[in-house]
C-alpha cells in the first residue's frame, strides 16, 4: 500500500497525504504572512516518518509537488521567497529519498499535466470556475468539507492522487 504525498507550494497551499484511500491535509505554515520554511520542512520529515512506519516491504512512499516558476509581474521579492519554498521543499525530499528506503520517487508535476488530468484545463472556465471545480471534486471524492479558499488544499490533493493514478496504472509521468 503506497502513500502519495502531495505538495501545492504557496501561502494558501497545503500538504496532502492519501493512503489506502484516506486523505489528510495540512495548510502551509505561515508566520507573519510568510512561509515558516522551517516547519514546511519538518512537516514534510514528519509526514515521511510516519508513512514508513507503516510501509511493508513493497509499499514506497511518492513525494509530488508543481514544477513551477515565478509569474509574469510578480515581485522580486515574492519570487525569491517562492523559490526558496520550492528549494527547501526539492532538497528535503531529495535527501529523504537517499535516507528513508521507503521514499521510492520525489516528483516535479508540470501544473498543466495534472490540471489536464482531472479536466481543469479548459479555455472557457474562468480560473475561479477552475478552482471552484477542484474544492469540489475533492469535497465529492473524499467526503471533505473544503471551502472555496482552500483551493491550495485541493490543488494538494489532486497533486498526490495524481500520482497515485500515474503510478497504479503504470503510466509515466
Amino acid at each position: 500500500m503506497n502513500t502519495y504525498i502531495g505538495i501545492d507550494i504557496g501561502k494558501k497551499g497545503g500538504v496532502a497525504c492519501i493512503r489506502d484511500g484516506a486523505v489528510s491535509i495540512q495548510k502551509i505554515p505561515i508566520i507573519d504572512s510568510k512561509i515558516n520554511h522551517e516547519e514546511l520542512v519538518n512537516m514534510l520529515i514528519n509526514l515521511v516518518a510516519k508513512a514508513s512506519l507503516l510501509c511493508h516491504p513493497q509499499d514506497g512512499i511518492y513525494i509530488a509537488f508543481e514544477s513551477t516558476s515565478a509569474r509574469p509581474q510578480e515581485g522580486v521579492s515574492s519570487a525569491f521567497v517562492f523559490g526558496l519554498s520550492s528549494g527547501g521543499v526539492l532538497y528535503t525530499a531529495l535527501a529523504l529519498k537517499h535516507l528513508v528506503k521507503e521514499v521510492a520517487d520525489v516528483m516535479k508535476i508540470a501544473p498543466s499535466k495534472w490540471k489536464k488530468h482531472f479536466g481543469l484545463i479548459a479555455p472557457e472556465l474562468s480560473k475561479y470556475e477552475k478552482k471552484k471545480l477542484s474544492v469540489a471534486y475533492c469535497n465529492d471524492k473524499y467526503g471533505m468539507e473544503l471551502k472555496q479558499t482552500e483551493d491550495g488544499l485541493a490543488d494538494a490533493i489532486l497533486i498526490a492522487q495524481y500520482v497515485q493514478d500515474i503510478i497504479e496504472n503504470g503510466e509515466q509521468e
